[in-house]
């Protein structure tokens, strides 16, 4: 990983963790390219920040990747965050069946979703490996929602996602 440019903001025996930064930054640092979505369900405010967790055991890097995509209205609580990993991160929801069903993306992709439940979290989330790639999308905050909106809204911006 190229680390000039990036502050570490926490740092254990086991683990980095950078400070935020642009996207394109974090694009530019990591040892690998991922796929980010082309479409939100909600305008974003473009200051898109991505903060970067490098850790691993057994001389392999492991990275993981959160991407907030924040609203320009900030009148709504609700965003979408996409987390990427070069490693199984998120799969342990499709492993231990955590999720509500399974869907196939337009390029053919199997994706999962667990969805929102009354009195349960406050986010949805859809889940796939693309790869030796690791992805998972939350749509957070969506707790009153409804769950066939959330479930369309994410689907969408997973078929949306380009290198």
């Amino acid at each position: 990983m190229k680390e000039a440019g990036l502050v570490a903001s926490a740092n254990t025996a086991k683990e980095v963790t950078y400070n935020p930064v642009p996207l394109a930054k974090a694009k530019e640092a990591l040892p690998f390219s991922f796929q980010a979505p082309s479409f939100l369900p909600y305008t974003s405010s473009g200051d898109t920040k991505a903060v970067i967790r490098k850790g691993g055991a057994s001389g392999k890097e492991q990275i993981v990747l959160n991407v907030k995509y924040n609203r320009s209205d900030g009148q709504d609580s609700r965003y979408v965050e996409l987390t990427v990993a070069n490693f199984e991160y998120s799969m342990q929801l499709v492993q231990q069946k955590l999720f509500d069903e399974a869907f196939t993306l337009s390029d053919g992709t199997q994706v999962y979703y667990k969805g929102i439940k009354e009195g349960g979290d406050e986010f949805a989330t859809l889940t796939w490996k693309r790869g030796s790639m690791d992805y998972q999308l939350l749509y957070r905050n969506v707790r009153d929602q409804d769950n066939s909106a959330v479930k369309q809204a994410l689907l969408q911006v997973a078929n949306s996602m380009k290198a």
